[in-house]
């Protein structure tokens, strides 16, 4: 099944300021269908993944929070950090996360008969 990746603002200027080559938004993108990524805590199912920059390495490059809906062919790229600049997303910034994630799983409900 082909994926829809929605790029957040945030996300897409991130790529763009940090220079992220588009081999490594691919290779992200493919771990991601592949189901790599942990689940964030108290996020309702958030999870986060590494993607690296031009001579970063996975390591020095970004945090990408995202909410995946395989059966729906849809995946929201919803936030990221450069890992060298901060180490974490606050409370404020989760909470507001979790209730997008609650929102985007009611829009991609399976509809009930």
């Amino acid at each position: 099944m082909k994926r829809e990746f929605i790029f957040d603002n945030q996300v897409q200027t991130l790529f763009r300021d940090l220079d992220i080559p588009e081999a490594a938004i691919s290779r992200m993108e493919i771990e991601i269908m592949l189901g790599y990524g942990d689940v964030v805590p108290h996020t309702a199912g958030i999870r986060k993944i590494r993607c690296g920059g031009a001579a970063r390495g996975k390591r020095g490059g970004l945090r990408i929070l995202f909410a995946d809906y395989p059966a729906a062919g849809k995946t929201y790229l919803l936030a990221g950090l450069v890992k060298n600049q901060r180490a974490t997303f606050s409370r404020a910034e989760l909470k507001i996360l979790q209730q997008l994630k609650r929102n985007l799983d009611k829009l991609h409900e399976a509809p009930h008969e």
